[in-house]
């Protein structure tokens, strides 16, 4: 971290504050990922008892590993919402995590098996961007050759691309899998199961820091509120909220949404009393970023004074599958291809043991009815939800058994480009 750079302060209380605020035994829930075939991964949530919030992840790992019947410890990656992935050697306590908590585990090979399978040299290929009259920028798919994937971080990859682009600065890039999202600088690709012949996609921000300097305040961003039918205090108004710096967190945004929802607010000639809602129960998000994250900032995503975001009201997921319990179905409506026998708009029911399923592990259900249309092909979306990301779950969206889903079969990226390789122009109605 060089002179000059800024950091974000989170407050957590200290550990020893937290624990003697948080004395006695109880369980914390663990989602497990649903696995194809797999008769121990199967979305289910499973309560972990402890005595303690002392425990350390790693600890934590070890009564996983018994409840899967032998899991190896460095197989399972614990994640708990904005903190991302917890560090084995941390507590509960540490991360504030109370009893009662749902952490997320997800399975990733050992760093070191990731390293076996890709012995030798390779490449993997990062998706540039498009950006009209930047030569550098024009969409291209980049190989970027390396010795082997042992300790290349995605910071080092990221000074690598710094040299193919002519010094485009490493903190002006974001580097993201479509399913992980954002990758970590300090990670490894190894960390995250990155194998030779991976595509990432690079994304141009600009430095938070000089964003800031561009647009120093104050001023406010607005954020417009879901459309319910029958009731007044959801009718699509939207909200001003004013703003010192754009230095704001995601979570900050969503604590001043839950004081501005308390008081009364002009919408037209009519005055309404908004009711409160928890920090937990929004999900706030931008045109072509999506759901933002917590401990992110406005400016982290370049988003200026000014700017509409959308504010979701969606149910805790936690609550929303203690609501839904047991299995049912959800429905898929295909689309209605005339080229194709297989695609008329047909309706499939999709049978499920929890609503805990990963939009990914749904795309693979559908896979088999679908001759094997691959999940990178299918899109999956939910009414005012637009397109379903992969690593969220139903219960996520709150989207209860009974639903209807609807499949957009688009080809990949690459193979459309491929296919459209000249310049042109789009119409903007």
């Amino acid at each position: 971290i060089p002179m000059g750079s800024t950091l974000h302060l989170h407050l957590l209380q200290p550990e020893d504050t937290f624990l003697a605020k948080h004395p006695n035994g109880g369980s914390v829930k663990v989602q497990f990922p649903d696995v194809t075939g797999s008769p121990t991964f199967t979305g289910q949530v499973v309560d972990v008892p402890l005595d303690t919030l002392d425990v350390t992840i790693a600890d934590l790992k070890e009564l996983i590993k018994n409840a899967t019947g032998g899991l190896p410890a460095n197989e399972q990656k614990i994640s708990f919402g904005a903190l991302g992935f917890l560090a084995d050697k941390h507590s509960l306590a540490y991360y504030n995590i109370p009893m009662g908590s749902t952490l997320q585990l997800t399975l990733l090979e050992p760093e070191d098996d990731t390293l076996a399978n890709n012995d030798g040299g390779g490449s993997i290929k990062v998706r540039f961007p498009s950006v009209k009259g930047n030569a550098n920028f024009n969409g291209q798919i980049v190989d970027v050759p390396l010795d082997d994937l042992k300790e290349v971080t995605i910071a080092m990859l990221k000074a690598r691309i710094k040299d193919d682009t002519g010094g485009l600065a490493a903190n002006e890039q974001k580097i993201s899998d479509p399913f992980l999202g954002f990758l970590a600088d300090d990670s490894t690709l190894a960390f995250y199961n990155i194998n030779f012949g991976d595509i990432l996609d690079l994304s141009l921000l600009g430095p938070e820091d000089e964003f800031l300097v561009d647009n120093p305040g104050p001023g406010d961003v607005k954020v417009q509120f879901p459309l319910v039918a029958g009731d007044d205090n959801l009718n699509g108004q939207v909200v001003t909220i004013p703003l010192d710096t754009l230095e704001v967190t995601i979570a900050s945004l969503k604590e001043q949404i839950e004081k501005i929802a308390g008081d009364s607010a002009t919408v037209g000639n009519k005055v309404l009393v908004l009711q409160m809602y928890d920090t937990d129960e929004q999900r706030v998000s931008y045109p072509a970023l999506g759901y933002l994250t917590n401990m992110h900032t406005l400016a982290y995503y370049n988003i200026a004074y000014g700017a509409t975001l959308q504010l979701t009201l969606l149910e805790p997921e936690a609550d929303f599958l203690e609501d839904n319990r047991g299995s049912g179905s959800v429905k898929v409506k295909f689309p209605n291809v005339l080229s194709d026998a297989n695609l008329n708009g047909q309706v499939v029911d999709v049978p499920l043991d929890t609503l805990a399923i990963t939009i990914t592990d749904l795309k693979a259900l559908i896979k088999d009815d679908l001759d094997n249309m691959p999940a990178n092909e299918q899109r999956l979306s939910y009414h005012n939800l637009g397109f379903l990301e992969g690593e969220h779950t139903l219960a996520y969206y709150n989207i209860p058994m009974g639903s209807t889903l609807h499949l957009h079969l688009l080809q990949p990226e690459d193979t459309f480009l491929a296919k459209h390789p000249n310049g042109g122009s789009v119409k903007v109605q």
